[in-house]
C-alpha cells in the first residue's frame, strides 16, 4: 500500500466516473476496483489510511553538509519529462523520469501558492500560476531556493512558457527545458 495525494485522489475519482461509463459499473463499484490497484481492500479504506498528510508535502529536509535532499536527482542530467494532460476536461500536470516509467501526478504546491483550484495553461489566471508553482516545486526539490526566488522562478516560467501554451491542447515538456526557462537559461 502506498500514501495517496489529494490531488491524486481527485484524478482517481475523475478516472472512476470515465471507468463506470466505459464499463457500465457503478461509480462506487469502479472506486473500489482503482483503490485495489493500490492495494486497498475499497475506496473507503484508501481514503482513511492511503491519503498523504498535507503537511509531509512540504519541502524535504535538507542536508547541512550537502545543500541537497536525501535522493535528490542533479537537475543538469534530469531526463524527466513534464506531461499536461486534459482528463475528463479538467487539466493535469503528471510527471515522467524517464520514458517507459509510469507518470506520477504532480502534487500542488500551497506551501508555496495559496490556491484551492485545479490547473491550467494558456493565460495568466490562478490556474497557470497554480501549475507553475508546482512545477518548480518538484524541478528544484532538494535545492537550498527561499520562496521568494521558487516564486521568481514561477512567475518566470508562467511568463515564458506556460502562459503561451493552447490551454485545448496537451503537451509533453521536458524537465531540462523547463529548468532553463525558469532560471533564464535557455538558449534562443
Amino acid at each position: 500500500m502506498q500514501k495517496i495525494t489529494n490531488q491524486k485522489v481527485e484524478a482517481l475519482r475523475r478516472l472512476a466516473k470515465k471507468l463506470g461509463r466505459e464499463k457500465g459499473i457503478p461509480y462506487s463499484h469502479a472506486l473500489d476496483r482503482l483503490a485495489q490497484d493500490y492495494g486497498f481492500k475499497n475506496w473507503s479504506m484508501l481514503q482513511k489510511n492511503g491519503v498523504q498528510d498535507p503537511l509531509s508535502l512540504r519541502l524535504p529536509e535538507i542536508s547541512p553538509s550537502t545543500g541537497k535532499a536525501p535522493g535528490a536527482v542533479a537537475h543538469q542530467t534530469d531526463e524527466g519529462m513534464y506531461l499536461l494532460r486534459i482528463l475528463e476536461g479538467a487539466p493535469v500536470a503528471l510527471y515522467r523520469h524517464q520514458q517507459g516509467n509510469t507518470a506520477e501526478i504532480v502534487p500542488t504546491r500551497r506551501d508555496l501558492f495559496q490556491y484551492d483550484g485545479g490547473y491550467a495553461w494558456g493565460y495568466h489566471g490562478s490556474g497557470p500560476q497554480n501549475l507553475c508553482f508546482a512545477l518548480v516545486g518538484k524541478l528544484f526539490q532538494g535545492e537550498r531556493l527561499t520562496k521568494s526566488e521558487l516564486s521568481d522562478r514561477a512567475l518566470t516560467l508562467l511568463e515564458k512558457v506556460i502562459s503561451r501554451l493552447d490551454n485545448a491542447k496537451e503537451y509533453e515538456l521536458e524537465a531540462k527545458d523547463l529548468l532553463a526557462w525558469a532560471t533564464g537559461s535557455e538558449r534562443v
